[in-house]
């Protein structure tokens, strides 16, 4: 219960000092002063719901038959989803352009460091839970932190969510080097990398929302990417750019999505392929997919190369 509540804590520290983030970061976007306040909150409302409303979807056949629609209204941490977090962020920023008038990309660009940080804290803050932790670990020379993690019985399981704090920390340095670009250039390049990133992650963490040996998350980020690539395409199609120049990368996200479902096939069923293999296959897939995407955006919105 203590290192529950201590979780509990972490999240709402992390919380805060996203937010102190997002209202240093307004000050180089030049936001509308209606703007500026209505996203922290719109965010307090729809953030909560989205992400509980997505894991109550996602689990739906097991907890409505035992909480029936009330449970939609159980907000604790470990029936939340953090892909709801990234609809009801989106959704706070939309709602806010629409009342407002302000730019969509450009409160969008202000929201991305402090949710980084809020999302940086908050994987740190898994280690006072297991839902961060990875495969048992049986070789004592790996078991030390930050590559593992103990818990009360003695325990090592690799830590997850510290891979996970990395990425999210180097998205982040990255969204800070990249706030003078185009807007919306900042917040869809820190959420493909995101996407790709966490499409590893959720592979390597042992509990996860699953549909058979389909990961959830990993489906959405999947969705998330392909969404990216087809507006990205056409809309660098709209400023002259050659098919040339874009059917290869339509072509990778189909090669390595396919390769990705096939990977976590083997994951589940291969257990004689080792699996160290398997997963640097993934992360070179998955780092081309980021690059490639990465230019994609570029060429959409006429930014050099």
């Amino acid at each position: 219960m203590a290192s529950e509540a201590t979780y509990v804590l972490s999240l709402f520290i992390s919380i805060i000092m996203g937010l102190g983030l997002y209202l240093r970061s307004v000050r180089w976007l030049d936001l509308k002063r209606t703007a500026l306040f209505f996203v922290p909150v719109l965010s307090a409302v729809l953030v909560p719901l989205c992400a509980r409303l997505f894991f109550f979807i996602a689990r739906i056949n097991f907890l409505l038959p035992t909480q029936g629609w009330g449970g939609l209204l159980d907000f604790r941490p470990e029936g939340m989803a953090y892909t709801g977090v990234i609809i009801g962020l989106g959704l706070s920023g939309f709602l806010t352009a629409k009342i407002t008038g302000e730019n969509y990309n450009k409160l969008l660009d202000a929201i991305t460091p402090g949710a980084l940080l809020a999302l940086l804290l908050s994987r740190l803050s898994e280690f006072y839970v297991t839902s961060g932790q990875g495969k048992y670990i049986e070789q004592d020379i790996l078991r030390f932190f930050p590559l593992a993690v103990e818990n009360e019985w003695g325990e090592w399981y690799y830590a997850v969510f510290m891979l996970e704090a990395l990425f999210a920390f180097m998205i982040l340095i990255d969204a800070r080097k990249n706030r003078e670009r185009s807007y919306g250039y900042l917040w869809q390049k820190a959420l493909l990398f995101l996407f790709c990133s966490q499409i590893l992650c959720e592979s390597l963490r042992a509990e996860t929302l699953r549909w058979g040996f389909v990961r959830v998350y990993q489906l959405f980020c999947a969705f998330g990417i392909t969404w990216f690539y087809v507006k990205w395409s056409s809309r660098a199609r709209k400023r002259g750019v050659s098919m040339s120049l874009i059917w290869p990368s339509l072509v990778l996200l189909v090669i390595v999505l396919f390769g990705l479902v096939g990977i976590e096939f083997a994951l589940d069923k291969w257990r004689e392929m080792p699996h160290w293999l398997l997963y640097a296959v993934m992360s070179l897939g998955l780092s081309f997919l980021a690059f490639a995407g990465m230019r994609l955006l570029k060429r959409s919105k006429g930014m050099v190369l």
